[in-house]
């Protein structure tokens, strides 16, 4: 929906032009559970633009985490300080990130390991001249 005119402190949310709400609600089994996000943006769209947007983000997220379990077996961590555990996870994105752009045969998670046997081609990852 487009934001009220009214709405209070309105001023603090420069640019502010749409709120939206987003419903999940899944089922397994016998189990359901419903989800509710609420999300604002800066541009006005009406409620198909929106639906797009949401699951775009909720594509690239999922592909994202997919895509670290296999690659860093995200999901095996079981670090709980949680600086250390922030840190680690910005590695793993960058580190991800490096991986991409190489331009070859590879997997993402093959790049990770001949990048942990061959020197060569982990300087390449980096971005080091070979000399």
């Amino acid at each position: 929906m487009p934001v009220p005119k009214d709405l209070v402190h309105l001023e603090k949310w420069a640019g502010l032009r749409t709120i939206g709400v987003a419903i999940r609600q899944s089922e397994s089994g016998s189990k359901s559970s419903t989800e509710v996000r609420y999300f604002i943006a800066s541009i006005a769209m009406g409620v198909k633009k929106f639906a797009r947007y949401i699951r775009g983000h909720w594509t690239i997220e999922n592909t994202l985490h997919w895509c670290l379990d296999v690659t860093f077996r995200e999901d095996e961590n079981r670090m709980r300080e949680r600086t250390t555990a922030n840190n680690r996870a910005w590695l793993k994105r960058f580190g991800l990130s490096m991986l991409k752009q190489q331009k070859d045969k590879y997997s993402i998670a093959m790049r990770r390991r001949v990048a942990g046997w061959n020197l060569d081609y982990l300087a390449k990852v980096l971005g080091i001249p070979s000399s």
